[in-house]
């Protein structure tokens, strides 16, 4: 109830050694024998689009890497699989329904970072659940953050904060003004060791500071997860669509999006959904529980 108590009061809560070793080692493992060796475009955050590593003078790769555990490339099978094994594993389902009191979750996003800063902003203008402001966030330290590197914040209380813009580089904009003028005294870095998580609500304004090290690193991966019987998408575009959710390997896994490219069906579910989403829009969604048996044992 403790952890609880402090994530609903400051929108954050830092769990510290949640992740057991051998769950990160094989995911950092995987990662330098998979990821950093790949010579094929990968999908990346910041563009949505499959491109080819870009490293910086340090051999670190800077644009962060977007659901890697759906990738369909064999290469990267190692890769996914430790992913999947680390968030959707026993310990951070634990720690994450001690934090939010939600009975289960699936996961609805993937990050994995090693070298790249982030500016101020709201997830939930990206992504939420439906109705909006109950995803909550993880932040998984894959090895101890130098203080001299790249480095995760969070200001605290911020998730009552709301800026509605029409588009995302206006609101991109807006906040790094907003965080310049009204929360810069208020920001807090937590100090990260391997295996930590940091959990966040959707509504908490965060971001990373550029480091003053470029040889220092911060290999992290952050999870998105949505309770059980949520819809999701984001508060400007919602999508009505309840769970239970995907079975991956017998891992909840959220629904996935159309910038992963698969079969036709894939595609043709992906068009159905959207539009569902035009049909529904202006219809009253009541969160429920998802069927028996189509969920795994969390």
């Amino acid at each position: 109830m403790k952890a609880f108590q402090k994530y609903a009061s400051d929108g954050y809560l830092v769990a510290r050694s949640a992740i057991p070793q051998p769950l990160v080692s094989n995911l950092v493992t995987a990662f330098y024998d998979e990821v950093k060796t790949c010579m094929e475009p990968l999908l990346r955050m910041s563009t949505k689009k499959f491109e080819p590593h870009h490293f910086d003078a340090a051999g670190f790769m800077t644009e962060p890497l977007l659901n890697p555990h759906i990738t369909r490339n064999r290469k990267l099978a190692s890769f996914r699989q430790a992913i999947l094994d680390l968030a959707c594993s026993g310990e951070m389902l634990r720690a994450l329904h001690n934090a939010t009191l939600w009975p289960k979750h699936g996961l609805y996003q993937i990050m994995i970072f090693e070298q790249s800063t982030t500016p101020p902003h709201q997830d939930w203008y990206f992504l939420d659940t439906y109705p909006p402001g109950c995803m909550t966030a993880a932040w998984v330290a894959l090895e101890d953050i130098d203080p001299t590197a790249t480095r995760f914040f969070v200001v605290p209380g911020s998730q009552d904060f709301e800026r509605t813009e029409d588009s995302i580089p206006r609101y991109m904009e807006a906040m790094t003004e907003i965080f310049k003028k009204q929360y810069t005294d208020n920001v807090v870095i937590p100090d990260m060791k391997v295996g930590d998580v940091l959990f966040w609500n959707s509504r908490l304004i965060h971001g990373s500071l550029a480091g003053t090290n470029p040889t220092r690193s911060r290999l992290s991966l952050t999870a998105h997860y949505i309770p059980d019987g949520f819809g999701f998408g984001h508060r400007n575009n919602p999508n009505y669509l309840p769970q239970p959710h995907k079975l991956v390997k017998g891992r909840p896994i959220s629904y996935l999006d159309d910038h992963i490219p698969g079969p036709p069906t894939m595609k043709r579910l992906a068009s159905r959904i959207r539009r569902f989403s035009v049909r529904q829009k202006n219809r009253f969604f009541r969160p429920r529980s998802g069927s028996a048996g189509q969920e795994a044992d969390l």
